[in-house]
């Protein structure tokens, strides 16, 4: 370290450290819409337990993402059928990303401090924005394959293997298989590997190639495409910048997730242009940040889990950079201060998420203004009463945005629309529509749960701010036949918490089936 010195001063470093904090934690507060858009979170749990049915995604559940995370979820529900089995899993997947932080700062030069230090905050602050904000994200799923890419990157440098390559590669093609825009790895890893670019890119097809022959063998492929391509109008109507909405706790939790950042800088760490052949590390380091803040730039609508993919790339460059003397915190008692500070600072961020009721799990976006701690509680109880009044083999209908009903009841939908997000969006709902009619009226459920807006003036205010949607003409016959079929052919059994739950009545009292 002796010698060593920092191309950039100190104040320059420390704001270089909190502005990209801050872009980290600018998420928490953006004006994403209503949650509705993140929905996946329990329509991927949804799928995976209709997969573990015996379901196919896609053909009998809608569902607008990948299917990378339906894998780990039924993954998650195969071990342990709840809620819960996904979250611990979730941050356990987080810890091995948080691992392959540490080995990747070591393999560069990082002094174990330094490494340490990164680690530990970077899966504070993932859990913050995933596990504790908005779990069940495709972005944390793909944290570890992305992390073991980089990590096999930074191992291979030392030994010129086209095995090494390939396993790059495959790192990179795993992470792809839960967001597209992993895709640009490819660029990533082929500044790294250079002189291996075959392996890694034979590497790289493998979990891609996969995933589409069971596409097409399962015969999904033609719905798979099909939902893909309602986020191309999700993101014309809603424009391509996003819109942030800065505030007292916007302001609050930059501060919480940008503070541990600054104590990389109490960590000794070797300039990674020390190293031999670090050039390529650098410039596919400096790629791969320039990606991921580009693919946010221009993403539309924004949650925290966002941030995710560029938390990574961020935290290493940042992590690689901490060029202070190492015997700043050589003193135990500075040492232990600045873990304990690091610690407190990240479970704040983690408990500001927990009880800020501002974008939960993405799960009460239509059908209550906003979630709370105790909105799964409720949810779980509801789910309690749809399960005692209607069998494993009857269907059931939830009007909402959200599909965690049907993940925590194991109950299924008669549709293969399981939320009603697809039928609002601007300029692709209206086959959506018929097909959702079509199927409710001629497989009717036993049970009806509303939670949204059953009038379009409710769901139009609901839907307020939120351009890549829309209530418009090709709605009014889809509130005909749900008003029409509450009203003529159910009961109210039961309510709670603004939730009702509406019965069949007996067959000799059913209503005419109103087809599209």
């Amino acid at each position: 370290m002796d010698g060593m010195k920092p191309t950039l001063s100190a104040g320059a470093r420390t704001l270089i450290v909190v502005l990209c904090g801050a872009l980290v934690a600018a998420g928490l507060r953006l004006e994403s819409p209503g949650d509705i858009a993140h929905a996946e979170s329990s329509l991927s749990l949804y799928a995976a337990g209709r997969l573990l049915q015996g379901g196919l995604p896609y053909a009998d559940v809608w569902y607008d993402r990948l299917p990378g995370t339906i894998i780990v979820n039924a993954l998650a529900q195969f071990i342990g059928p709840t809620f819960i089995t996904s979250t611990v899993l979730e941050l356990l997947w987080l810890a091995g990303a948080g691992a392959a932080v540490f080995f990747i700062l070591k393999g560069i030069g990082a002094a174990s401090s330094g490494a340490g230090t990164a680690a530990l905050w970077f899966f504070m602050a993932s859990a913050a924005l995933t596990s504790f904000g908005a779990p069940n994200s495709p972005h944390s799923w793909a944290a570890l394959f992305s992390a073991l890419f980089f990590l096999s990157v930074v191992r291979r440098s030392g030994r010129d293997g086209a095995g090494a390559a390939f396993v790059s590669g495959l790192a990179a093609g795993a992470a792809a298989c839960f967001i597209g825009r992993e895709a640009a790895l490819v660029v990533v890893g082929l500044i790294a590997v250079r002189g291996r670019a075959g392996a890694f890119i034979a590497g790289f097809i493998v979990p891609p190639a996969m995933l589409a022959i069971a596409l097409f063998a399962s015969g999904v492929a033609a719905p798979f495409a099909q939902a893909l391509g309602s986020n191309l109008h999700v993101i014309a109507a809603d424009g391509v910048l996003p819109r942030l909405d800065f505030c007292f706790s916007c302001a609050v939790k930059i501060a919480a997730l940008a503070s541990p950042l600054i104590l990389l800088f109490f960590s000794g760490a070797k300039r990674a242009a020390d190293e031999p052949g670090s050039a390529p590390l650098r410039q596919s380091l400096a790629a791969w940040l320039f990606f991921e803040i580009a693919a946010i730039s221009v993403s539309g609508f924004l949650t925290p889990s966002s941030f995710m993919s560029l938390l990574l790339p961020a935290t290493v460059m940042l992590g690689a950079g901490s060029l202070c003397d190492e015997s700043r915190i050589s003193a135990p008692a500075l040492r232990r201060r600045a873990a304990l500070a690091l610690f407190m600072i990240s479970f704040m961020a983690v408990a500001f998420h927990a009880v800020v009721p501002a974008h939960s799990h993405g799960n009460s976006g239509l059908a209550r203004p906003g979630g709370g701690p105790m909105e799964w509680f409720h949810k779980k109880f509801v789910a309690e009463l749809v399960a005692r009044n209607a069998t494993p083999d009857e269907r059931v209908l939830v009007w909402s945005d959200s599909a965690l009903l049907y993940a925590l009841s194991g109950r299924a939908a008669p549709t293969r629309h399981a939320t009603i997000k697809p039928l609002f969006i601007k300029g692709y709902a209206d086959e959506r529509i018929r097909e959702f009619i079509y199927e409710v009226a001629e497989n009717p459920p036993k049970l009806i749960v509303v939670e949204a807006p059953l009038l379009s003036e409710g769901m139009e205010a609901a839907l307020k701010d939120k351009p890549q949607y829309e209530v418009a003409a090709a709605q009014k016959p889809l509130f005909a036949f749900i008003q029409k079929l509450v009203r003529d052919d159910y009961d109210l059994i039961t309510a709670h918490d603004g939730i009702l739950i509406c019965a069949r009545k007996d067959d000799g009292a059913t209503g005419e089936k109103t087809n599209p």
